[in-house]
């Protein structure tokens, strides 16, 4: 057991250190995207039963953050999933057809963060986006999310981070001058390089238009350590 736990937090060294490699899209929606981060970019629908026996639809995104043997694990927003029956993701690279879906499975939600981890098998090489470990240097840099409609391509959200704000509930959130309504919930923020600065958690509790809540690069390093 301790072998494979220490096996397992050097994979995460590894997949957190890796460079960022360019990674054309074979299908064009029409959007340029800055590098490869839509090869690691994952639209999520969550399907959760409700009282009158009908489906709540919840729809997100989500971001490679590792791989574990033939498992892909992703990050998202832990709310667009809680409670899920069933999980289905698609790429927005276009390399499964476009449309298609995957089934994955939530394999941890965190208890400190609104963040969550997915699995799915794979036999697909996929490289984690280098993931920006420092707070410090996260102030004022331009990024971009994604979000992936259900009837039509992929739209891209670009903002700049300005601040860290103290919530109601003591916790610490990273926020950004960015417009990302339902759907972006999970994508991952991107800096020009490719790096992965933060997850997209969600609006501001204030409502000012263009600011949304963002949960940093370190927060999501820290949730992927406790679920292993």
């Amino acid at each position: 057991m301790k072998n494979y736990l220490l096996s397992a937090l050097l994979f995460l060294v590894a997949s957190f250190s890796v460079s960022c490699v360019a990674t054309r899209n074979q299908v064009d929606f029409g959007v340029k995207s800055l590098g490869y981060e839509e090869s690691v970019s994952y639209s999520v629908t969550a399907l959760s039963p409700i009282k009158n026996k009908k489906m709540h639809v919840g729809e997100g995104m989500a971001v490679v953050v590792a791989m574990l043997g033939d498992k892909c694990i992703l990050a998202t927003a832990k709310h667009v999933v809680q409670n899920a029956e069933s999980i289905l993701i698609a790429p927005l690279d276009g390399r499964l057809n476009n449309r298609a879906k995957i089934e994955a499975k939530v394999v941890y939600t965190d208890g400190l963060e609104d963040v969550a981890f997915l699995s799915f098998a794979t036999n697909y090489n996929h490289i984690a986006p280098k993931v920006i470990l420092d707070e410090a240097i996260l102030i004022g840099k331009s990024v971009i999310a994604f979000k992936y409609p259900s009837d039509y391509g992929y739209q891209i959200a670009r903002g700049q981070i300005f601040d860290f704000w103290r919530l109601p509930d003591n916790k610490e959130v990273m926020v950004a001058r960015m417009s990302t309504g339902k759907g972006f919930s999970g994508s991952g923020v991107f800096d020009a390089n490719g790096n992965l600065a933060g997850l997209v958690s969600g609006k501001a509790a204030d409502k000012r238009v263009d600011v949304a809540y963002l949960i940093s690069g370190p927060r999501i390093a820290a949730a992927f350590q406790r679920f292993l």
